[in-house]
């Protein structure tokens, strides 16, 4: 049986639901739930075989910041459902396919956050062009040490809660306003966010913390059957003593904490510093964030930093998958070419690699350019830290 793929239509809604939920009995998707995910920045690539949908993969765009004042509009998928009588035809091959046509244009990169590294779902996305940017890993913290929440810290209600946006996006960028790796936080991101994950979990805590008549930090915790999932945590100044205020109310929950972070954030040095230590990457603690590069030029224009002189300049890409301009200058007189591969340039435009560094390692060569011109460039493409966080999505 034939079996063709297009974009989502509004009439394929209940539809697109029931295949989900057939796919993915655990966290059934309501009527109400599925109309707030495709109310807007939402599409989805769809199988048809003899007229039924057989296939889809629901995507939701999202400004993501990878470097400060720099984001991008990211595609990310969160379900690949394909109806078990249609399993191990190439179908979700296709639906890939499908949508980075249907994308074009539309944003500058898709993303996902994979399982495991050894997994048959990474190995999927690897063979579908998907590079990983990032690799938060996983940490579990029994509840056997010995806590107290301390009396700057009150546990919020979710209506006090989210009454404070205000405070607590001053305070996220405050903390990781250096940082790149997450969704822009915007008014109602949090209320938006937790009402999906609902679906998964238990509940959600909120603790803040109070300093001076003034909030200075913030964590909310996801409650399971098992364990805590820290969805986000800031603190002002990103000071450890009081994201270690934070941390210690959250295991006053009374369940081990379990979550991811990268290397770069301002929590891996609280964990280094109580000697906390990552669950080993080969057990499937990585879960890397992987990404896919739906728009060369439109990309290099929301992440290069402008600096004097590049109206003088255009920038080419070559790889072995890619070959155009990534930025053009309005009285350009020279042409620089940077050579890489792909797994290189994905990570060139998420703003993760030194050009520089890259360049005397041999992972990039330049065409066409002086050492002066080099050093622009390695100031456009400043690599920016990260910091991830579970509540973003990936």
């Amino acid at each position: 049986m034939p079996v063709t793929c297009r974009e989502y239509q509004k009439s394929d809604s209940e539809a697109v639901r029931k295949l989900l939920n057939s796919v993915f009995p655990r966290a059934p998707l309501g009527k109400e739930t599925w109309k707030k995910i495709t109310a807007k920045n939402f599409t989805a690539p769809v199988a048809e075989a003899d007229g039924k949908i057989v296939g889809a993969i629901p995507l939701k765009m999202l400004d993501f910041t990878v470097a400060p004042g720099h984001t991008i509009r990211a595609w990310i998928e969160f379900r690949v459902g394909v109806s078990a009588d249609f399993r191990g035809m190439g179908i979700g091959n296709k639906l890939q396919d499908c949508l980075k046509n249907l994308l074009k244009g539309r944003g500058e990169m898709l993303m996902i956050r994979s399982a495991r590294e050894n997994s048959g779902p990474y190995q999927f996305y690897s063979k579908n062009g998907f590079y990983d940017i990032s690799m938060p890993v996983r940490y579990r913290i029994e509840n056997d040490r010995q806590t107290t929440i301390t009396p700057e810290v009150k546990e919020l209600s979710a209506d006090e809660f989210f009454a404070l946006e205000n405070d607590w996006n001053r305070i996220f960028t405050d903390c990781y306003g250096d940082f790149g790796g997450y969704t822009k936080r915007e008014n109602n991101f949090r209320r938006d966010i937790l009402e999906l994950r609902a679906l998964f979990a238990e509940s959600h805590r909120f603790f803040a913390l109070k300093e001076e008549g003034k909030y200075s930090g913030f964590l909310i915790l996801e409650t399971g059957e098992n364990s805590g999932n820290i969805l986000e945590c800031a603190a002002a100044g990103a000071l450890q003593n009081r994201l270690k205020k934070l941390f210690y109310a959250a295991l006053s929950a009374g369940l081990p904490l379990v979550f991811h972070v990268n290397a770069e954030s301002p929590l891996k040095k609280l964990l280094d510093a109580e000697n906390i230590q990552p669950e080993p990457r080969e057990s499937g603690s990585g879960n890397p964030v992987t990404a896919f590069v739906l728009d060369l030029e439109n990309t290099g224009k929301r992440i290069i930093n402008p600096l004097p002189g590049q109206e003088n300049l255009d920038v080419k890409i070559w790889t072995p998958e890619s070959d155009g301009f990534i930025h053009r200058g309005k009285s350009a007189k020279e042409t620089v070419t940077l050579e890489m591969k792909q797994h290189t340039l994905v990570k060139l435009l998420t703003r993760r690699i030194d050009l520089p560094t890259a360049i005397t390692e041999e992972r990039i060569t330049v065409s066409g350019a002086n050492p002066e011109t080099v050093q622009l460039l390695a100031e456009a493409f400043k690599p920016a830290p990260w910091c991830y966080f579970e509540i973003d999505g990936l």
